[in-house]
């Protein structure tokens, strides 16, 4: 089961039908890009924890709740395409609140 949450979340291709895999620079690439988008979407899901009056729990209950059944079944790239615009949208959230932050703490240094 964690080799198969490993895969849906971290497993950059499709085996059966990505020709370039094997490939390391371009799965480099994914992995960096893939990893960076992981990580400012939780980013963005703690931070919208810690600012009363966000309404980060629709995008957490799907996060927590659809992955799981592809643990137990069969993970994969193309499943995790459904709530691939939710983690976009977190991950966008997320760099807006990191940049922001870097510009209050430079204006206030001023």
């Amino acid at each position: 089961m964690l080799r198969n949450a490993w895969i849906f979340w971290i497993g950059v291709t499709d085996l059966d039908v990505n020709p370039w895999y094997g490939t390391s620079r371009i799965a480099d690439v994914d992995f960096v890009s893939n990893a960076m988008l992981i990580f400012l979407a939780l980013l963005a899901v703690v931070l919208a924890f810690r600012c009363p009056g966000t309404i980060v729990a629709p995008y957490l209950m799907v996060l927590v709740f659809f992955p799981p059944l592809y643990y137990l079944t069969r993970p994969g790239l193309r499943f995790r395409f459904a709530i691939e615009p939710i983690l976009t949208v977190l991950a966008a959230h997320g760099a807006v609140s990191v940049l922001d932050r870097a510009k209050r703490r430079a204006t206030v240094r001023k």
